[in-house]
């Protein structure tokens, strides 16, 4: 009897163990799989010969983004007038981007201006980027920077 409980006892015992192993092979994997993916998106090269850009109307200064899945664009809305502030908006053709909200914008990731219901307006160049107003009191704050090469006036 005493023999039969130590051979019980000793394979409890490796039991347990490769489980346990099991477990932390699993989230190693789950983290290897989490890193490859953020740098996945960090990477996205957008080709400056082919992009497409906000335009700005002539006749009411309103900014329309079109969704093209020809062209490549990632317009990222800052809080201030610098790439290092917080980004408050993102429109992009990329589906991990914008489903996922994976910069997770304060008023989100759209594909173009549609989906995004509330207006905008250019108001001013400041250096290197466009201000751009919401037409929406709901949004606080109501303004977001757009770098100048995302932009341009309709023709």
């Amino acid at each position: 009897m005493r023999i039969i409980t130590i051979i019980f006892s000793i394979l409890f015992c490796s039991c347990q163990k490769k489980e346990e192993k099991v477990v932390q092979q699993k989230k190693e994997t789950i983290e290897v799989v989490n890193k490859i993916e953020i740098k996945k998106i960090d990477t996205i090269t957008i080709n400056f010969d082919n992009i497409q850009k906000a335009e700005i109307s002539k006749s009411d200064s309103l900014i329309s983004i079109y969704q093209s899945w020809e062209k490549d664009f990632r317009i990222f809305g800052y809080k201030l007038p610098n790439e290092k502030s917080e980004k408050l908006i993102l429109f992009s053709p990329f589906t991990d981007e914008v489903e996922n909200n994976t910069f997770q914008c304060k008023f989100g990731s759209h594909y173009d201006y549609v989906s995004f219901k509330p207006k905008m307006k250019f108001i001013k160049y400041e250096n290197d980027f466009a201000k751009i107003k919401i037409l929406d009191s709901t949004f606080v704050p109501n303004f977001f920077f757009i770098q100048k090469k995302w932009i341009e006036f309709e023709e």
